[in-house]
């Protein structure tokens, strides 16, 4: 079980598997967890929701597919030279190890 701690303003300060603190105000602890993708988890009305604001959501987005799109080519220049690895490769072996 994960317990929630969160702040006055319905954001996790810290979580905790099993000892969480006893001397924390009960209202501040919370055992219910979010399904969804959250930036910046906010626990309010007795629900979880986004906790950035619209603007602050877009960047994020686009920082993630900027960084998928950078894993992306990272992959493809890795490809890229294993390709041409195995060409030399396979021109040695075809050359008789010369």
């Amino acid at each position: 079980m994960i317990v929630y701690l969160i702040d006055s303003n319905g954001f996790v300060v810290d979580t905790y598997n099993s000892n969480f603190p006893f001397d924390a105000d009960p209202d501040y602890l919370i055992l219910k967890g979010w399904d969804a993708r959250l930036f910046k988890p906010k626990f309010t009305n007795g629900e979880w929701i986004e906790g950035l604001t619209a603007s602050e959501l877009q960047q994020r987005e686009e920082e993630t597919v900027n960084q998928k799109l950078s894993d992306m080519e990272k992959l493809k220049q890795d490809n890229d030279m294993l390709a041409m690895a195995v060409l030399e490769l396979s021109q040695t072996i075809l050359n008789g190890g010369k």
